[in-house]
């Protein structure tokens, strides 16, 4: 092991890349032009495993910030589906604007197999796309809960209300 460290550019290049964890260790090595036991010792250095710690926990900061758990990013991501949902449903309305419910875009179309062998024929059928409804009703509560405007519900036993209000259920 290093009893002396110092840092040099090829220690620092090697911390970041041990951090991303995207490179082997022959890998590093070879990118740094040295000694995979060289690396070995390295890693096994205080010094240099709280770099890579640090340098970790500032991407997993960047994540946090600039992902899927930053709530602005969820919020961002829950418009642009809507968005396209909406833009499915104009383009459906617009396909079939001479099918009755169809200019409303929430219809689909489907096709289904009638008869046997050389007497059979594919007959189209239209039905609600309660798929596409469900799924931006899931949308709009989890913007709703998103933005603060919704929480989910709990219940309150009368027990809860006599021991913590004074309030029995007869009286509510």
């Amino acid at each position: 092991m290093v009893k002396f460290w110092h840092w040099t550019k090829k220690r620092t290049r090697a911390a970041q890349l041990v951090a991303e964890d995207r490179l082997t260790d022959d890998e590093i090595a070879a990118e740094l032009g040295i000694s995979r036991r060289s690396l070995a010792c390295w890693k096994k250095h205080p010094d240099f495993a709280a770099r890579v710690a640090e340098i970790v926990e500032s991407m997993r900061q960047a994540i946090l910030a600039e992902g899927i758990a930053n709530k602005q990013n969820r919020i961002d991501a829950l418009n642009e589906r809507a968005t396209l949902m909406r833009q499915v449903i104009a383009e459906r309305a617009a396909d079939m604007v001479g099918i009755p419910g169809g200019g409303t875009g929430l219809m689909v179309r489907t096709y289904k197999a009638i008869g046997t062998g050389e007497f059979a024929r594919q007959v189209e059928e239209y039905a609600v796309d309660t798929p596409l409804l469900r799924e931006m009703r899931e949308h709009e509560k989890q913007a709703a809960i998103e933005t603060g405007q919704r929480s989910e519900k709990s219940q309150v036993s009368g027990s809860v209300l006599i021991r913590e209000y004074g309030v029995s259920l007869d009286q509510v």
